[in-house]
């Protein structure tokens, strides 16, 4: 991680914003999934989430989600202070690659996983401080 934990806390889910780029960078659940996935939530919970400290979702937006459709109030999650807006970007493509490491890739996946690798390579570039 990038940032700088603070804290873990059961959030208001209404307080929390997606990343800006999360649709280019990180995609949706595809709707013929959705159901299985928030009936997974609606029996198991969700799991933690994680958030920068302006409250915008670094990890776990499709939770948010789902949990909002379920009209669930709070959420927990890891708070965190990012330094930078590309260091909250770097851990959401990170953090995404690696919840999705084990998946096949092919199609749309493919192309929205090598947007990600190249922003990546694009961050590292500029700043020279992480390593792909």
């Amino acid at each position: 991680m990038n940032g700088t934990f603070i804290k873990t806390s059961i959030v208001d889910i209404h307080s929390l914003n997606p990343h800006p780029d999360h649709d280019f960078y990180c995609g949706n659940i595809p709707e013929k999934y959705w159901m299985d996935f928030k009936n997974a939530i609606k029996l198991f919970g969700a799991d933690k989430i994680v958030v920068s400290k302006d409250m915008t979702v670094v990890s776990g937006w499709q939770r948010v989600k789902a949990c909002r459709e379920l009209g669930r109030r709070k959420i927990a999650a890891d708070i965190y202070d990012y330094d930078s807006p590309d260091d909250i970007t770097w851990d959401l493509i990170t953090l995404h690659l690696w919840q999705h490491r084990d998946k096949q890739i092919s199609g749309a996946n493919a192309v929205i996983i090598g947007r990600g690798i190249r922003k990546l390579e694009d961050i590292s570039a500029s700043r020279n401080k992480y390593s792909v």
